[in-house]
């Protein structure tokens, strides 16, 4: 009760102990566990087989484990065009491009895209890795004592080689879809599809693609991995 008081300025300190330091929660990786993957390289379409990768979000960095004597080697982003790696938990393929050969508003961007749904209007989704520092005041004993690091999922759709943020709001996500939108709001209404999940995005857009030729599904269900820390 006494270290709750907030008159009690400097909380343990008034004892003579000092605060714990603070200490980073989260990582910068796309996910912390090491995925079989196979490599496509931009130089003469090399691809690379057998290792098991991480991928570094903030540094666009790749460490790939050698599989016979665990050695770590580490390789730009900017010399890998497209990956395909097998999820250790979901044990399913998952695909990312390098965002390099895309453009957002005119320019290239650095690292990569997973994409969810492919076909006449893909779904990509990025992954960001954002740095919070800590907002604890040891004088009141209030707030996050440790800096983080808050990963979250952004959504985009491909329209030629330009990469666009999903709009917020029904009537902007339908009218992406053209001469379809009609169609396209009365699907979601019909199957009461929640637009703010992300979960909702991809099977709007996997129905969308369906519809036209030549369409085979990347996965049966979207899976979210902003919680492999």
């Amino acid at each position: 009760m006494f270290n709750d008081r907030p008159n009690m300025i400097g909380g343990n300190m008034v004892y003579g102990i000092p605060p714990e330091p603070k200490k980073l929660e989260g990582n910068n990786y796309l996910d912390l566990k090491w995925n079989s993957a196979s490599l496509l390289l931009y130089r003469d379409q090399q691809v690379l087989e057998g290792f098991r990768v991480r991928y570094n979000i903030v540094s666009n960095m790749f460490e790939l484990m050698e599989p016979e004597n665990n050695l770590v080697s580490v390789m730009p982003g900017l010399r890998i065009q497209n990956f395909v790696w097998v999820d250790s938990t979901y044990k399913v393929p998952r695909y990312f491009v390098n965002g390099m050969d895309f453009k957002d508003e005119g320019a290239p961007i650095a690292g990569f895209f997973e994409v969810l749904v492919d076909g006449e209007l893909p779904l990509m989704r990025r992954t960001m890795a954002v740095f919070k520092e800590s907002n604890y005041n040891s004088a009141l004993m209030v707030g996050n004592r440790n800096d983080q690091i808050i990963k979250r999922n952004v959504y985009y759709f491909l329209k030629g080689q330009d990469v666009i943020e999903v709009p917020k709001g029904r009537k902007k996500i339908f009218a992406l879809f053209g001469d379809h939108a009609e169609e396209m709001a009365n699907y979601t209404n019909e199957n009461s599809i929640d637009l703010k999940e992300p979960s909702g995005l991809f099977q709007l857009f996997t129905y969308y693609n369906s519809k036209f030729p030549g369409f085979r599904p990347i996965m049966t269900q979207l899976l979210d991995d902003t919680d492999t820390n």
